[in-house]
């Protein structure tokens, strides 16, 4: 009897696939091999290539460094779909850290609880978001508020337009805990990939606490790459009418 009789619905698409071994990083640094000069994303109208992108990562990695973020740590990242986000998010994973994803939009209370249940002393946001974090130094484990202004990426007529868009939105007061994101990736430092294991813990999501509180889910490596490789080979084929 045919265990998986789905199967033959498959046609062409391969009913099986060899996930890497590696992490979230080292795929996308085996991706950019060769491929420097390539688009790796863009972001409202800017292309960012490859080798800016890794070069990026490096600084990232380094800052995080500088702050004491080693391996197995937590990182809250409270960002929208910004660079900086994807920056950070294989950053992170570099050094073999974990990234905690939140909603930018979560509440006050939300993201008290995801610092405290996730032990992360360093958080990134954007400076319109700071708000919601005010106060939460004294009341959670976080020691670091890294604050992103989009504005400084975008050409100068988004740029004029985002500020325009935004001038009702009240600037955060810079406090002794909180540095802007120009200023952490200027710290510099010692940016080295740290070995991981597919298996290994990358992402941390938390679910949206229908039945009680949030639980947080740990995702692996494995999980994030696997996702990946099938959604692009699926894609693959759905271009190419291959079934």
């Amino acid at each position: 009897m045919n265990e998986a009789p789905w199967i033959k619905h498959y046609g062409n698409v391969p009913a099986s696939l060899e996930y890497p071994e590696g992490t979230l990083y080292d795929v996308l640094e085996d991706a950019a091999k060769g491929h420097d000069g390539w688009v790796a994303y863009e972001f409202m109208g800017k292309k960012v290539t490859y080798s800016k992108i890794i070069s990026d990562i490096g600084a990232a990695a380094a800052a995080l460094r500088s702050e004491g973020v080693k391996k197995g740590d937590r990182v809250l990242l409270c960002l929208p779909n910004v660079p900086q986000a994807v920056t950070l998010f294989y950053a992170v994973n570099k050094i073999g850290a974990v990234a905690v994803m939140v909603h930018p939009l979560s509440s006050r209370n939300e993201i008290e609880f995801y610092l405290n249940d996730s032990n992360s002393k360093i958080a990134v946001t954007l400076d319109r978001f700071c708000s919601v974090f005010e106060g939460l130094e004294r009341s959670t484990v976080m020691e670091k508020l890294v604050v992103v202004d989009t504005s400084k990426g975008l050409g100068m007529i988004l740029k004029l337009a985002y500020k325009i868009k935004s001038r009702k939105v009240p600037k955060p007061v810079m406090k002794g805990h909180m540095i802007t994101w120009e200023d952490f990736i200027a710290t510099g430092g010692n940016g080295e990939k740290e070995v991981m294991g597919a298996k290994d813990v990358a992402v941390i999501l938390y679910t949206g606490g229908t039945t009680g509180s949030s639980k947080g889910v740990l995702l692996s490596n494995l999980n994030f790459n696997a996702t990946a490789l099938q959604t692009y080979t699926m894609g693959q084929y759905s271009i190419t009418g291959n079934y």
